[in-house]
């Protein structure tokens, strides 16, 4: 802390406090661009397009119209809905314990994977199920397992990431604008939402949620660096490295050295 103390006392230091407002605009860019600061931010910005892609809000909106879609007139719609918020609740808390024990890596790309196979399981299952009692259990089921897996880790992830991945000096700033895209993107998502559920259908729909959920998945493994048990100051060198892909280093620094900065 004292090293991180002593870089943001340095950053302030060269701040002038009469700066006109055009400076103080080419210097919020100025930091935005810089490289220990654009790189995180477009991995959260990725991150959370292919988070709300597949369905992690849409559900939370949309649920009533969703499940109605789903089970006809079989179903309670605003109680299935009241569950759903329930199991989200639920799992949101068994999260923030799998945080203490998972490495960020391993639990995003379960979350993901989860997501993405349920979401696949109950397109699949709409598109070849017959008239059946059953029917409505299954879909059930794996509809509270798809929020049950994205509510794990997906929907945790962007405030987590913007507390550990971005650099202190620029958190507040990088923060805001990370936020501001954010719910920019749900606002877009969730209003276009009726028009492509209308152009796809139900099925459609969790086809797409699954795709979503699947290249967020590779997304994590390839590009989000592993944080667990690492300082802010290590986290920081090593988005002011070259690489940006987390995949492209050595397994052996992924595992036993993931912030160190080799210097020559």
């Amino acid at each position: 802390m004292g090293i991180l103390e002593a870089r943001m006392k340095t950053d302030l230091a060269q701040i002038a406090t009469n700066m006109s407002w055009l400076e103080k605009m080419s210097s919020v860019i100025s930091t935005l661009l810089d490289s220990s600061v654009f790189k995180p931010l477009t991995i959260i910005n990725i991150f959370n397009i292919l988070q709300l892609i597949s369905g992690t809000f849409v559900i939370i909106f949309y649920a009533v119209n969703l499940i109605e879609d789903i089970g006809g007139g079989n179903i309670n719609n605003y109680l299935a809905a009241v569950v759903t918020a329930v199991t989200r609740l639920l799992f949101s808390s068994v999260a923030s314990i799998l945080l203490l024990k998972m490495s960020r890596r391993y639990l995003g790309m379960f979350s993901a994977l989860g997501t993405a196979f349920t979401s696949l399981i109950i397109a699949g299952y709409l598109l070849i199920k017959e008239e059946s009692p059953i029917d409505i259990y299954v879909i059930g089921i794996f509809l509270l397992l798809y929020v049950a897996a994205s509510s794990v880790g997906l929907m945790i992830f962007p405030g987590l990431m913007v507390a550990e991945l971005l650099p202190q000096r620029a958190r507040g700033i990088g923060g805001g604008c990370n936020f501001f895209f954010f719910n920019l993107f749900i606002f877009i998502i969730t209003k276009i939402f009726p028009t492509v559920s209308d152009l796809v259908g139900i099925i459609g729909v969790f086809t797409i949620f699954g795709i979503s959920a699947l290249l967020e998945a590779i997304f994590i493994y390839v590009a989000l660096p592993e944080t667990k048990n690492c300082t802010l100051q290590e986290i920081e060198d090593y988005f002011q490295q070259d690489n940006l892909l987390w995949i492209t280093r050595s397994r052996e620094r992924r595992n036993n050295e993931p912030f160190v900065v080799h210097k020559n």
